[in-house]
């Protein structure tokens, strides 16, 4: 199974006149959206389904990349999809009666889709700039792949970015890494105490510490004379 997050193209923005609802693409917007699909067409890509969120300008885009791909089918609207609502979970849970070796688009909106693309790979969540799609790969047994973000005048696929490539393996090595390293630094950190403590322990330390007592003269250890501090007063 193929999966492409499609954050929506460049919109108007919202006024009093224009609800967030209604928000719909600019010309700008229009344009990155044809060259989205063009570019996603010549890379080889053909969508089985598409979904998308219910605002207009997730629609559009849904609908000029589709064009763009010759896509025949029905662009469907997906709760998850709208702002607010997204999550990996609620995504795979969409998607788990298709066919696996299906291709899925998914219009939205950020934040949602960095946040679950994040999820998917086990990462911080990866920005999705405007007309942007990242692709990802998932086998038979949910094993999630990068395949790589188109943006901007992008015509390949392009890394995801390194800060946060790291797949769900790699995020549990580096955790166990830092885990090793603070139980070293502990472990550090007590080795002075337990030094002392082999030392007081030596044959001869307590007749030491002893002798050290006994040079007290006895009659000067009683106890304190009224009024003195030593009789448990605060002393202010």
């Amino acid at each position: 199974m193929h999966i492409y997050f499609v954050r929506h193209a460049e919109a108007v923005a919202r006024d009093d006149a224009t609800p967030d609802e209604v928000r719909f693409l600019t010309r700008d917007g229009r344009k990155q959206a044809r060259r989205v699909g063009k570019t996603l067409r010549k890379l080889g890509v053909a969508w089985t389904r598409a979904y998308t969120s219910p605002l207009v300008r997730a629609v559009q885009t849904a609908e000029i990349v589709g064009a763009r791909l010759k896509f025949r089918g029905e662009i469907a609207f997906l709760e998850a999809l709208e702002p607010g609502k997204g999550s990996w979970k609620a995504f795979m849970a969409a998607l788990k009666s298709q066919e696996q070796a299906g291709s899925f688009a998914l219009v939205g909106h950020e934040p949602d889709l960095g946040i679950a693309l994040g999820e998917a790979l086990g990462t911080d969540p990866i920005a999705m700039p405007k007309g942007a799609v990242a692709a990802l790969a998932v086998d038979d047994a949910g094993k999630v792949r990068p395949v790589g973000m188109l943006k901007g005048d992008s015509d390949a696929w392009k890394p995801l970015p390194e800060a946060v490539a790291k797949t769900a393996a790699g995020k549990a090595a580096a955790d166990k890494a830092a885990a090793d390293k603070a139980a070293a630094d502990n472990a550090a950190a007590g080795k002075p105490a337990a030094d002392k403590a082999a030392a007081d322990a030596k044959p001869g330390a307590g007749k030491a510490a002893a002798g050290r007592g006994e040079k007290r003269p006895a009659g000067k250890a009683g106890g304190a004379r009224p009024g003195s501090r030593r009789n448990g007063r605060s002393g202010n």
